[in-house]
């Protein structure tokens, strides 16, 4: 009978484990979100960087870095949409950014100062090649919103973004999408335009910095931990954020930018449809027509009215 050599056969496991966790770590290399590959070592870079040369005042930095990720813990995760879409994302199963909606039009466009579409800023803000970005790579945008439906806060904000954006807000599942969110405080295209290339960077929702504050600017850091102190500022209702006037930038609201495929039937945790003035009886019934289809795929809808 032939003896089991147990030393070449512990080799033998030995190189099939390292074969099988560089199979993985290559796979879980390749599935991340493109547009991050390199945007972690940037950000740590950038964030060292502006801490040296701004000169921030300490007890500012924790301040608002405590807020954000108070802000982040507190809030929803959410995203609007046209309720005229609703049926397509639910068939598609898949909610897409407007750049890989429109990649034709996108993929060609060149870069120009007095147009600064996503295809050229995304590139900028995460440290990635565009030439290895296609449509399904870019991020999906959504924002930081109250939890609490019934709360001024949450209806005001609701109501105006409703407006630009569509009135189905998506509420998503923070434990899917935490590891793979950036934040930046402020509409990130808005204030890259007035402030110039290089002077946005968003920062991760799992550890923010106050790197995301718009142009890494130290007086509006001040005035941002000024107002959290004097409660002016709340994390709990983020459109408190719209109180505050830094020289005509657009601080609206905490701008999230989602990172990867995005799943209507396994990342939406809720739905929050919004009613505004002008909106006849036909809309109203699109509206429940809609948010019934939504719950029969076991997700939670509220139609909230704003019209007041």
């Amino acid at each position: 009978m032939k003896k089991i050599n147990y030393f070449k056969l512990l080799k033998l496991f030995i190189a099939l484990g390292l074969i099988i966790s560089t199979m993985f770590t290559s796979f879980s290399k390749a599935a991340g979100p493109k547009v991050l590959e390199n945007y972690k070592a940037y950000h740590d870079t950038v964030y060292a960087q502006k801490i040296e040369s701004e000169k921030y005042n300490n007890s500012d930095i924790q301040i608002v870095e405590n807020f954000l990720k108070t802000a982040v813990n507190e809030c929803d995760f959410s995203m609007n949409t046209h309720v005229s879409l609703v049926e397509n994302i639910i068939k598609e199963d898949t909610i897409k950014s407007s750049v890989e909606r429109l990649w034709d039009l996108h993929k060609d466009c060149e870069y120009s100062e007095k147009y600064l579409s996503r295809r050229h800023s995304t590139p900028e803000f995460f440290h990635v090649d565009i030439n290895k970005l296609e449509g399904k790579d870019y991020e999906r945008y959504g924002y930081l919103t109250c939890k609490d439906k019934n709360s001024e806060d949450f209806k005001i904000g609701a109501k105006n973004v409703s407006e630009w954006y569509g009135n189905v807000i998506m509420n998503f599942k923070k434990s899917n999408l935490i590891y793979r969110t950036t934040l930046t405080i402020g509409d990130s295209l808005n204030n890259r335009h007035k402030l110039g290339k290089n002077s946005i960077t968003p920062t991760m929702v799992n550890g923010p910095k106050i790197v995301c504050v718009p142009g890494y600017s130290k007086e509006l850091v001040g005035l941002l931990a000024n107002c959290i102190s004097e409660g002016t500022l709340l994390p709990q209702y983020p459109g408190s954020l719209d109180k505050i006037k830094y020289n005509e930038l657009s601080l609206d609201y905490f701008e999230l930018q989602f990172h990867g495929e995005l799943s209507f039937k396994n990342d939406v945790e809720s739905v929050d449809i919004i009613r505004t003035s002008g909106q006849n009886e036909d809309d109203k019934k699109e509206q429940e027509r809609i948010a019934n289809k939504i719950r029969n795929l076991g997700i939670p809808v509220n139609i909230i009215d704003c019209s007041k």
